[in-house]
């Protein structure tokens, strides 16, 4: 079955390394759909993006070690004003993302983005929104919560885009043919939260009696409850899974994070990606916290482990 032809737009972001600082970076528009030249743009990553991603972190990981995108960072958190209309995790969400999109659409990327709205908008569809972050320092940051301004919806929320964001390092995935009906396998590892005692039989349970109720019989779901490693791979080889989904306890680690399928078994993203990539999975979903944030080591980020896209 093919896939809508959306107009897409792909702005990619790297460190300029020939740069005599490291606060150098180049934006530039990769794809677009409309016709035009070469359009890029040199930003300077700035104290006041640093501290808003300071404060960010300071409020939701309080326990972590705070990451900065660029060395010799020594900044200090926001003054945060009171909002009446607003909580504090909401006002730390719309200060932030109103940086990253200041930061990441300026001059020509800007206008490509207006340009590709435009488009979007005279042929009554939706635009598709590729952000390629190439830097692994900037791949923690939040790019989902990107909003052009106070008070506008964040640029994943916004129905009329379809935002995701991949890195450069990644391989073509040969697709299947994709039939009309969907088969979805959820695994269900360990908790998150080692004081708590899940009854994951009876969530599955529940989880089956929701996908007979409202699939209207175009999708089927199966569940796996804390498998072996063996065990995932078997059970993905024995039907075309389209969609894999993953809800369990994860956490930072080299190659790629680390998901615990159980108490004692655990999967790094690599190895991971190797099951998924051979039996053909379309998508992956992963309900695990620190999903996007990379190891260190020294102080220095890992570089994240090769994705695969479509």
């Amino acid at each position: 079955m093919a896939e809508p032809a959306f107009p897409a737009l792909q702005v990619v972001c790297d460190r300029l390394d020939n740069s005599p600082t490291e606060h150098h970076f180049v934006i530039w528009a990769a794809a677009t759909p409309f016709v035009r030249g070469y359009e890029k743009e040199d930003v300077l990553w700035n104290d006041v993006l640093s501290r808003a991603w300071l404060t960010w972190q300071e409020f939701f990981t309080p326990t972590q070690t705070p990451h900065y995108p660029v060395a010799d960072a020594k900044i200090k958190p926001l003054e945060i004003s009171p909002n009446p209309q607003l909580s504090i995790s909401g006002g730390l969400m719309q200060e932030l993302g109103v940086q990253l999109w200041q930061w990441l659409f300026q001059g020509a990327i800007a206008g490509s983005f207006a340009r590709a709205e435009g488009v979007a908008l005279g042929q009554k569809e939706t635009l598709r929104l590729r952000l390629d972050v190439r830097d692994p320092h900037l791949l923690p940051l939040p790019w989902e919560i990107m909003q052009p301004e106070m008070g506008k919806q964040a640029v994943s929320l916004n129905p009329q885009l379809f935002f995701s964001r991949t890195i450069g390092n990644v391989a073509p995935l040969r697709l299947r043919h994709t039939e009309s009906h969907l088969n979805i396998l959820l695994v269900l590892g360990k908790s998150d939260h080692d004081g708590d005692a899940l009854d994951l039989q009876a969530e599955a349970e529940k989880l089956q009696s929701m996908w007979q109720q409202h699939n209207r019989g175009i999708a089927d779901g199966d569940i796996l409850i804390q498998p072996t490693a063996t065990e995932l791979s078997a059970a993905l080889a024995r039907k075309p899974y389209q969609l894999f989904f993953y809800s369990g306890h994860g956490e930072p680690a080299a190659d790629g994070g680390r998901i615990h399928l159980s108490e004692t078994e655990t999967l790094n993203g690599k190895e991971l990606a190797q099951i998924l990539i051979q039996q053909g999975i379309r998508l992956a979903v992963f309900n695990s916290c620190w999903g996007a944030k990379s190891a260190q080591h020294n102080h220095q980020r890992s570089p994240p482990v090769a994705l695969v896209k479509c």
